[in-house]
């Protein structure tokens, strides 16, 4: 009984650890297409910035450096699918096919790791902060006190300066 509960638990782990490992490659294979695109132009052919394809590079060989912690059911379709961005990225070829084949490759792999659609990293979205009425009063409540309201007691004197001129400009 502990023993497959151990079993149970250790195969747990090795498919979640699968799922992290599926996530990487599918970032850096991601990030390897966007770089790519960076650093050639729509036609292919030409490199307008060789740090930015050799850094696609380095992606696509980090990935292929992950691709044993794969689940067995993709590691040989995801090794031979880096090899072919690699060399596509080799020959110079048109942004557009390098980003179709990572596309393919990343919906391969996502469809043999699971994970529920989970792979793609999950966009954070940046803290909310409080907006309008209730939070300029919380923030800076004390000190619209002191003053006399939001606007201080002299609310309704403002008038428009004239803009100085140097007297170099009035010549």
């Amino acid at each position: 009984m502990l023993l497959s509960a151990c079993v149970a638990a250790g195969a747990a782990a090795q498919a979640s650890d699968s799922l992290s490992v599926a996530r990487r490659v599918v970032a850096a294979t991601s990030l390897a297409a966007k770089e790519y695109a960076v650093g050639v132009p729509p036609g292919g052919r030409r490199v307008f910035a060789p740090a930015e394809v050799e850094e696609a590079k380095q992606f696509l060989d980090g990935a292929r450096a992950d691709v044993g912690g794969l689940p067995s059911a993709v590691r040989a379709t995801a090794d031979s699918g880096l090899v072919a961005l690699r060399a596509l990225i080799e020959r110079v070829a048109p942004p557009d096919s390098v980003a179709e084949r990572a596309a393919t490759l990343v919906q391969r792999i996502a469809a043999a790791a699971g994970g529920g659609g989970r792979l793609t990293p999950s966009r954070c979205a940046p803290p909310r902060w409080p907006v309008g009425r209730r939070s300029t009063r919380s923030s800076a409540g004390s000190v619209m006190a002191r003053r006399g309201g939001a606007m201080g007691p002299r609310r309704g004197t403002w008038r428009a300066r004239r803009p100085r001129v140097s007297p170099t400009a009035r010549r």
